[in-house]
Formats: C-alpha cells, structure tokens, sequence
C-alpha cells in the first residue's frame, strides 16, 4: 500500500525490521526519525528470531523467564488475537514456520539461501502460562514463540503515537502496515492505494479516509513472503488446525481498523480462514473496512457501520 502525500509533508524512509519504514509528517520532523529508529531497534532487540540475543530467542531456549516490560506487553496483545480469531492467529506455530521453510531472515531466502532440511510440521497447538503480575513466562517442552506479526503491527502503532507526540499529523509504516494521525495539512482526505497482490505494481483500487483522526491499514497475504523448501512451495501463513502454510483461496486482504496490530490479526486470520469463512469473520469482527482478493481476483468489499471510510475499486 501506498498513500498520497500533501505537499507540505516532510518524508524519509530506512530498512529496519526486515523491511522498509516509512514516514511523512508536517511541521518539524527533526528528531524524529531518531526516535522511530529506536522503536524500530527495540522491537527487534526482543522479539527478531534471527538475532541470537533477542529476548525472543534466549526464551525459546530456556523456556521459563521473566520478560521484559516490552515482551509482556506484546505477549498480552498476541493472546488477545488468538481469542478474536478463535485460535487462528496463534503466537506457538514457529516450529511449524521452520519447518516449512522460514528458517532464516527472509532476505537470505530472497537472495538465494537454501533453506535448512524441514522437519515434521508440528500444529500450533503448544501451551504456555504466563503471569502478568510477576511477568513470569513458562513455556512447555516443544513450545517455540513467534511474536513477529504482532510485535510488527504493535511497532506501528508505537510509531503513530510517536508522531501524535512530536508532531502532530501524517502517517507512518512497517512494510506496508500503515498509521495515520492527525488531520491532513490540506484538509483533504487521505487516499491510499491498494496493490493487487498478485500484480504488485498494479492496484485493485484506493481507500478514502477520513482528513481528521487515527486510523490503520494492514495487509496480509501469501504472495510475499513465500518460497520452496526441500521441493515443496510454501508461504509464511501458518494454519494452526494443520501445522502448516494455509490452504486457501486468497491471494490477500486489506483491512481498516483503528489500531494496526488490530488490523494485521483481522487480515492474517481471513486469508488463513479462505473467502467465504474470513468474510464472515471480518463481519463479526465490525471491521469498518476489509477487501479481499481471492486467486481468480474477486474483490469482495466488507463494511461496518463506519461509512466515511469508502474504497473505489480501479476500473477494469
């Protein structure tokens, strides 16, 4: 995704988190990026299963700690998404991505590194207990963590409140993960190209919002991060029921919502789900916006009860 920028927009991007972050502000943008590359550093320094010495890591090895302020908070909000989702959005399914074939950074699989020999997929299905007065966290044996996808939204949102701290409006980014806040300089609203999952430099269409307020947009998908291992395709989309990268009808989908980790479990878990089971979910869920791409590119437009966000579908 892609929104417009009114000219009086300051922007910049950096690499950090695996991917690229983005930003555009008004006013005074001086010191900003310091401190949206010190959120960026401390996500990873926790919960980056590539890096050895994150907090992430060192639990997975030893499996009983106590975690950092950051890792509880970020675990709390990861058990919220498995309850939304009834389970879909599941923080245990690492052993079951490595086994698929997302063993290392994904640029190493995206330059060429050979996957390392999957093992059996284990579902996600592991048990932990954790307790937030004392932060003690205990996982059971076989039990592996992954708080990527949430602590990726979460970084969003703490980038967002960063900007409405110091500087008031614009919008910030994770790999397309999106935080608006503010009013726009302009007084327009904010358009936001959507990309067609399986044409990215084509778009499907463009969302509207609101000039005024905090909204998010997050997209999931299984066009992205993918890749083969040991002869077989696979996608980072791990369905928990099976233990392995969903079978599913949906190329991508969209999804607005007030908060971006909120946003980015809805998407995750309706690809996961497949069209006609994640529309029904995205409906429960009061979403006030979601599209969804499905392979034979079908766009299918869910709307709550929040009719000033709108999506115009491009012209065929």
């Amino acid at each position: 995704m892609k929104p417009s920028s009114a000219s009086a927009f300051v922007s910049g991007q950096f690499r950090a988190l695996g991917t690229e972050v983005e930003y555009a502000a008004a006013g005074d943008v001086i010191g900003f990026e310091v401190r949206l590359r010190a959120v960026a550093e401390a996500i990873e320094e926790v919960f980056s299963r590539f890096r050895p010495t994150s907090e992430l890591s060192r639990l997975n090895a030893v499996r009983t700690a106590i975690v950092s302020p950051l890792f509880g908070e970020v675990l709390e909000l990861a058990r919220q998404a498995a309850t939304l989702t009834d389970g879909i959005v599941d923080p245990t399914i690492l052993s079951a991505l490595v086994a698929a074939g997302y063993d290392r950074d994904f640029e190493q699989l995206r330059t060429g590194a050979t996957p390392s020999r999957a093992t059996a997929a284990a579902k996600g299905t592991g048990k932990f207990h954790y307790e937030s007065q004392s932060r003690v966290l205990m996982l059971t044996p076989g039990t592996q963590l992954d708080l990527a996808g949430v602590a990726k939204g979460f970084a969003v949102d703490r980038m967002g409140d960063e900007l409405a701290a110091r500087v008031g409006n614009g919008w910030v980014g994770i790999g397309g993960d999106l935080t608006f806040v503010g009013g726009d300089p302009d007084g327009e609203p904010r358009f936001i190209a959507v990309q067609d999952p399986a044409d990215l430099a084509a778009d499907i269409g463009t969302i509207e919002l609101p000039a005024a307020g905090r909204w998010s947009v997050a997209t999931s998908g299984i066009t992205a991060r993918k890749g083969i291992a040991n002869g077989r395709a696979w996608h980072h989309l791990i369905d928990p029921r099976t233990g392995s990268p969903a079978d599913t009808d949906v190329l991508g989908v969209t999804v607005v919502d007030r908060e971006t980790w909120r946003a980015d479990v809805f998407a995750k878990a309706a690809v996961i789900l497949g069209s006609t089971s994640g529309e029904a979910f995205l409906r429960r869920c009061g979403v006030p916006l979601a599209i969804i791409t499905t392979f034979d590119r079908r766009q299918t437009i869910v709307h709550s009860e929040t009719p000033v966000v709108q999506f115009t579908p491009a012209r065929s």
